[in-house]
């Protein structure tokens, strides 16, 4: 659970005029005070828990018996049995909600967690068949055909930026939040380990930054971190940080590095 003390980056956004939105996983407190609706954002559409049908000891858990098609989402607060494979039903929301706010005018905050590639590995089979055969065992070929499905679905909200004309007005960040699972016999880039240990492999994260027209492509080789992000878009965003906020923070606006 994230402590009640915290002041999360949509918060911040707030304050300056951003309409906020989460689309999948939340896991920091399935309690209602904990909830993301009273954390900063102002649309929800989540599953509980770390997982889609996952569930701990106690008050933490998703919609009991959940699956990764036609999930049930809590949407702002009550549960929907949704239509589709998980990560399409998210993107799908979260595209419909972008483009109402664009209508808007409001500058918006779109935050798109999905469940996927998490286990159970649990793919379309029309994406795991373009791995069959083709990975180590069946579980990699689920696992890839999940990473496959997040490609498209990435695909689908640049062109619709493009198609929207907003793609110059919006910054797109792509990350993920920790080393391989069942990618490991795949593809490890040379690094030693994986997720749960200390090594890079299980440490280090992909960190794609693209703002159309503002930043040409270049690779920065400096060693950021997650700590880094909330003073970075607060920067960008001219979000002001509530100095008891600010005298906590140990990242630094990566600004300087992606300019």
């Amino acid at each position: 659970r994230l402590t009640l003390k915290a002041t999360t980056l949509a918060q911040v956004l707030q304050t300056t005029g951003y309409t906020t939105g989460i689309f999948g996983k939340w896991h920091l407190g399935d309690e209602a005070e904990y909830q993301p609706g009273r954390r900063g954002f102002d649309e929800v559409f989540i599953h509980g828990a770390g997982g889609i049908g996952h569930s701990y000891p106690g008050s933490g858990g998703d919609a009991p018996g959940n699956k990764y098609f036609d999930p049930y989402i809590l949407h702002n607060g009550k549960f929907e049995q949704t239509k589709g494979y998980c990560t399409d039903v998210l993107y799908g929301q979260a595209t419909q909600w972008m483009d109402s706010q664009r209508k808007s005018g409001k500058p918006f905050f779109a935050y798109i967690p999905s469940n996927a590639p998490h286990g159970p590995y649990h793919a379309r089979p029309e994406d795991k068949a373009l791995y069959d055969g083709k990975a180590p065992n069946d579980q990699a070929a689920s696992f890839l055909g999940m990473v496959h499905n997040i490609d498209q679905n990435i695909g689908k909200v640049l062109a619709k930026l493009d198609e929207w004309g907003i793609a110059k007005d919006t910054l797109v960040i792509f990350m993920n939040d920790n080393g391989q699972t069942h990618g490991l016999d795949v593809f490890n880039a040379g690094m030693r380990g994986s997720k749960c240990t200390i090594w890079q492999g299980g440490s280090r994260a992909i960190s794609f930054w693209k703002w159309a027209g503002k930043w040409p492509p270049h690779k920065v080789q400096n060693l950021t971190a997650h700590l880094d992000v909330l003073p970075t878009l607060c920067d960008l965003a001219g979000a002001t940080i509530p100095p008891q906020l600010s005298a906590k923070l140990e990242g630094f606006s990566l600004r300087p590095l992606l300019e």
